[in-house]
């Protein structure tokens, strides 16, 4: 299991319903969650399967952009 850390420009409850919507068949995600009070937008992915470059590609595809944090 693996736990990605990624600053996004997901800004809005909308905004994370996309994200919900685009990520729910893929069940190599266990669990995500986004913080849209924290200025940097993170988004927390626990994956069974999946690498971050996966995980980066997959938010991308719906036209949201986000990185690994750097720490």
């Amino acid at each position: 299991m693996s736990i990605y850390i990624l600053v996004s420009n997901i800004n809005t409850r909308e905004d994370a319903k996309q994200v919900e919507i685009h990520l729910k068949p893929y069940r190599e995600v266990l669990k995500w969650t986004i913080d849209l009070s924290d200025d940097e937008k993170v988004l927390r992915v626990v994956t069974a399967e999946l690498k971050c470059k996966d995980v980066i590609r997959l938010v991308r595809d719906i036209g949201f952009d986000c990185r690994q944090m750097e720490w």
